[in-house]
């Protein structure tokens, strides 16, 4: 009799046990996030599956197919001969179907065009998401035609670097900080008259682009979305077009194909806008050492504290088509939380 028991105790118990563990594979759901490799994941974000023990958090990569790349300036380059684009990378998202998504901002355009992004402004809005500066939201929502699709753990911006024996040697006033683009291209022009000698070397722009920038930074639009019309026809954009007609006719601008760090090691250029990795050069550089200052980026007088030429290297958001939306938006926000800002640099 008491065997009888001891066997029936051990297959209740067995039975109990079995009952428990269905229940939790069951309730184990899994949330895939597209990333450049596992182990890069496991470097960055590797305490993401230690805060969700309760999620089989699956990493797709994306590194194998689209190849890897480097942040050359403001742009994202490939270092595999196949390149890095847009339509390779929606391919993946189509065929793998990732909850979560990280991607270069080059992207961004493309997947919004797809459809591909999950709305979460009203999330954003809830949260408040503590540790991101309010700039940086409005930054995101403005590239987002005023809708929030995804936030960003890596950012670069620019500053102004000038050549300080420059300055000294033909007398000019040294650049100072939140100065507006006029008087940047002001003193620019200064440097006209100097044979071999350019006044500010601007990375990225061309004569549009610097129009729009300079537009921009003044609280200017210059296209209406809503109406499908370019706004163009105002006295404000009249004079930031003469301002800049007016400086690129002082021919003090850049225009050689060399690197830029050369001309400024070289002595030839005054003043560029430029990211940390020209700084990087500079101080690289054992063989030539120069004078040189920083101060802040061209601003809007009445807004100095805002940057305008903030630029997003690596986005996130939750992909259109995940079926897991609720703990999809649970990991998402966990990600860009001041906790996992704080122990991924640690």
């Amino acid at each position: 009799m008491k065997l009888q028991k001891l066997i029936f105790i051990l297959i209740f118990s067995l039975f109990l046990n079995g009952c428990q563990m269905s229940e939790q594979n069951k309730e184990r759901k899994e949330i895939s996030i597209l990333y450049s490799s596992i182990s890069d994941f496991q470097r960055d974000f590797g305490f993401v599956k230690d805060k969700f023990k309760d999620l089989n958090i699956k990493i797709i990569e994306f590194s194998p197919q689209l190849g890897t790349g480097l942040w050359n300036e403001m742009r994202y380059i490939s270092t595999e001969s196949a390149g890095w684009d847009s339509k390779r990378y929606i391919n993946i998202v189509e065929e793998q179907k990732p909850d979560i998504l990280f991607f270069p901002q080059s992207t961004y355009a493309d997947l919004l065009n797809e459809g591909m992004l999950s709305d979460l402004s009203t999330y954003a809005s809830e949260d408040g998401f503590k540790g991101i500066n309010a700039n940086i939201i409005e930054a995101l929502n403005e590239i987002g035609d005023g809708r929030l699709y995804a936030l960003s753990d890596s950012i670069s911006s620019q500053v102004l670097f000038y050549n300080k024996d420059l300055f000294k040697q033909f007398m000019i006033p040294e650049p100072t900080d939140q100065m507006s683009w006029d008087q940047v291209l002001n003193l620019a022009k200064q440097f006209s008259s100097q044979d071999k000698l350019n006044g500010l070397y601007l990375l990225n722009y061309d004569e549009t682009g610097l129009l729009i920038k300079m537009g921009m930074t003044n609280g200017l639009k210059w296209y209406d979305s809503l109406n499908q019309r370019t706004l163009f026809n105002n006295p404000a954009w009249k004079k930031t077009l003469e301002d800049l007609v007016a400086f690129y006719q002082e021919k003090t601008s850049f225009t050689s194909q060399e690197d830029p760090a050369d001309l400024f090691l070289d002595g030839k250029l005054a003043m560029t806008l430029n990211t940390y990795q020209f700084a990087m050069k500079i101080n690289n550089n054992r063989e030539k050492k120069i004078n040189w200052g920083v101060v802040t980026e061209p601003v809007n007088p009445n807004e100095p504290n805002i940057s305008k030429t903030m630029n997003f290297q690596y986005l996130n958001g939750i992909c259109a088509g995940t079926r897991n939306f609720k703990e999809s938006l649970e990991v998402w926000k966990y990600i860009n939380s001041e906790e996992a800002a704080r122990l991924k640099k640690t």
